[in-house]
């Protein structure tokens, strides 16, 4: 899904000192970070904000039919995209910081050698400079196929609503003529996966799947080796109420009539119950 629509909001984001972390394409060695910090001297490259469901990220295109998406930039609907707020003196909106960036970096990279459809990480990057003496933020950079998650399609009209039906559905394999039903068939088999190799999403809602039904934002993800097997279990029951909230947002968005009974069965034929 390489297109933005109109809904979408152009931003530039501006280069910002910073030194690699982790780098798993070379492209991203010793490149610069990026903030919202408004500085005219500073290099800046244009995005896209596709939504305000996407908080502090940002995406751009590249030359590989893929976006980039670049995760602690700010939040680009304020005017002060780091701010702070009471009830959490160790936190800054809009910034992430290292044990949340690492974690999901790290996850990212299980999960993929595990060949699930999802977000790639590209690099970690440490953003240097005094933004707040608690405080020291990172950049999260991956890539997706679709710079979407279904959340947007709040602000898709009827043309583009009826493209975006055909590409999830070609995503399954038009195993269903509902777009609800496939998604709940291929994201329920993606979950059979992690399920099986200890690791559970943790988030699974409309906000992290992509329209090209990629999983995204790993960063409550749980591995059963650092939780044990009983809180794993114990959260598994949680995951598939959510899979079905995403199964009838989907159904709300495309008119569908929503199928309690098929759910259930596609469900109950992955077996996720048995873990």
């Amino acid at each position: 899904m390489s297109f933005i629509t109109n809904n979408s909001t152009l931003t530039k984001i501006y280069a910002h000192p910073c030194e690699d972390v982790f780098v798993n394409d070379s492209l991203y060695l010793n490149k610069i970070g990026f903030s919202l910090v408004p500085s005219k001297s500073k290099k800046q490259i244009q995005c896209f904000i596709p939504s305000p469901w996407h908080g502090r990220s940002v995406s751009t295109y590249n030359n590989n039919n893929e976006w980039i998406a670049i995760k602690g930039i700010g939040c680009p609907y304020l005017k002060n995209p780091y701010t702070k707020t009471p009830e959490n003196s160790e936190r800054l909106w809009g910034l992430i910081n290292k044990e949340e960036c690492l974690h999901e970096f790290n996850m990212m990279n299980k999960i993929q050698q595990l060949g699930i459809l999802s977000s790639k990480p590209l690099a970690v990057k440490k953003l240097l400079g005094d933004f707040n003496s608690l405080y020291q933020p990172y950049n999260l950079i991956y890539s997706v196929k679709s710079p979407y998650r279904l959340i947007d399609l709040d602000f898709f009209n009827s043309k583009e609503k009826f493209e975006i039906k055909k590409k999830i559905n070609s995503v399954n394999l038009n195993k269903y003529d509902l777009v609800h039903l496939n998604i709940v068939d291929y994201i329920s088999e993606q979950l059979k996966t992690l399920y099986s190799n200890g690791i559970i999403h943790n988030a699974l809602t409309t906000h992290n799947i992509t329209l090209s039904l990629e999983l995204l934002d790993f960063e409550s993800s749980i591995d059963i080796n650092l939780c044990g097997v009983e809180v794993f279990n114990s959260l598994i029951p949680r995951e598939l109420i959510h899979l079905r909230e995403v199964a009838f947002s989907v159904s709300r968005w495309f008119s569908e009539v929503y199928k309690i009974d098929e759910i259930d069965k596609i469900i109950n034929s992955k077996e996720l119950n048995s873990f």
